[in-house]
């Protein structure tokens, strides 16, 4: 687009109140949460309501089995004890301008390798009134948690076959 029609285009979506809309309303303290050996092996996040309404908020744990292989999966956490994280409280409510902690806690013995998971933390609907016709967008995180084993080990394992010469 050229820029003399994108400006009257900009112009446009800035007077239909897209441009003022935009803002982050929920706030993250951390989006990576490292569960270290020798650390405990716990760690919160902090959410924030930075909007004038309530705000209702879910947590979603998932474990992330094979991970960075094609065939990763993700596998929702219905069982922590099976799945050896905890997270607490799994919904909230927030009012406007306040914070609440979300705990992440690895449970049970310290894995021999390193697991992963992803948190989804995302605001959902509440109660919903509307004069007019609207929309309203939600973006949420996913958070990363990884739960390392008591040793760390840096061994790299390779194999070379005849195509690689």
């Amino acid at each position: 687009m050229t820029r003399w029609l994108l400006i009257p285009a900009l112009a446009f979506a800035a007077a239909l109140g897209f441009g003022a809309a935009a803002r982050a309303e929920m706030v993250l303290s951390q989006v990576i949460v490292d569960l270290l050996p020798g650390k405990p092996p716990r760690d919160d996040i902090e959410v924030w309501n930075d909007s004038s309404e309530r705000m209702y908020v879910l947590a979603e744990p998932f474990e992330i089995l094979a991970p960075g292989t094609p065939s990763e999966q993700r596998v929702a956490v219905t069982e922590p004890e099976q799945a050896g994280l905890l997270v607490s409280p799994l919904r909230l409510v927030l009012e406007p301008g306040e914070k609440r902690t979300i705990r992440i806690a690895a449970i049970g013995a310290r894995p021999a390798s390193d697991r992963v998971y992803r948190v989804t933390i995302k605001p959902v609907a509440g109660t919903v009134s509307a004069e007019t016709t609207a929309l309203k967008v939600f973006v949420g995180y996913d958070t990363l948690v990884l739960v390392r084993p008591e040793a760390i080990s840096g061994d790299v394992e390779g194999a070379r076959s005849a195509w690689c010469r």
